[in-house]
């Protein structure tokens, strides 16, 4: 569905006589980061792709500190809410640090509830079994188009192993994995990580569209 609307917001921008339609690039973050690619693979007109902070495999990134047997009970719990969800139409919604459970999530949904309260929502807790589901990997395969992947080197949300798998599947001949090495998931949103990530993601921008 997010994908969706991404196709959406770019054929409304092929309609605006300001904007070229022969210069349109994707920038994704974290989520966003992943179905950059699945719309690129929808819509060849792309140009070129930023994809920051995604990941390419969601089974590694929701199972993957789990043993065997942690993990088949979790798969299950999730396939009988999946159903549950089917029969009635009732949906549970969880915090979304019940989502985001790990250690740097919490702590920025901490630190930022207060000044910015609007972050402080409800999600499907089904969303993990999407993400579960999700191979990003997979769509990167098939993106032609000049990609650059930034990381996080110290990142514990999408590890940057999963961005480093996720740049080997891209299929596009030129593309460009850049690592901001001391940085964690939320440090690239603000400060110098910021600054310095934003110039390199500016200049692929200038240089492809």
């Amino acid at each position: 569905m997010q994908i969706d609307d991404i196709i959406s917001v770019v054929n409304w921008a092929r309609e605006q006589p300001s904007l070229d339609a022969q210069r349109i690039g994707l920038w994704g973050t974290s989520f966003g980061g992943c179905h950059v690619f699945g719309a690129a693979v929808r819509d060849p007109g792309i140009k070129c792709i930023v994809s920051q902070l995604a990941f390419a495999d969601g089974e590694e990134i929701v199972t993957g500190n789990m043993n065997n047997e942690e993990k088949e009970a979790f798969l299950s719990t999730l396939d009988k809410m999946a159903e549950k969800q089917k029969n009635t139409g009732k949906e549970m919604f969880v915090g979304v640090n019940r989502v985001l459970s790990d250690a740097e999530s919490k702590s920025f949904f901490e630190e930022n509830r207060t000044q910015y309260p609007k972050m402080d929502i409800k999600i499907p807790f089904l969303t993990v079994r999407e993400t579960l589901l999700y191979k990003p990997a997979l769509n990167a395969s098939q993106v032609m188009c000049p990609t650059l992947i930034v990381i996080a080197g110290q990142d514990t949300v999408n590890p940057p192993e999963q961005g480093r798998a996720l740049f080997d599947a891209v299929g596009a001949k030129e593309k460009r994995l850049y690592e901001e090495s001391s940085a964690r998931h939320y440090d690239i949103y603000a400060g110098e990580h910021f600054k310095q990530v934003i110039s390199i993601q500016t200049e692929w921008f200038k240089t492809h569209l």
